[in-house]
């Protein structure tokens, strides 16, 4: 029997993560659900990916919307 921790794979992960980084875009991440978010992973790389790829796709949202607007 192992002593390790559980932690589920990233992909089980994935809504947690998304829902994190749109609170922390947001400002409204609690300091529990901070510490929890980042108690399940040993990096904090999974967050930073995602945060990244949800910003690259703002701005593309974003220079669509003008690009559409004008």
């Amino acid at each position: 029997m192992s002593n390790k921790k559980y932690k589920p794979s990233f992909l089980r992960q994935l809504p947690s993560i998304v829902w994190s980084v749109l609170a922390s875009f947001f400002g409204v991440q609690s300091e529990k659900n901070y510490r929890k978010d980042f108690s399940q992973f040993d990096s904090i790389l999974p967050f930073v990916l995602v945060g990244l790829f949800m910003l690259i796709a703002f701005v593309l949202f974003v220079i669509a919307l003008v690009n559409l607007a004008t």
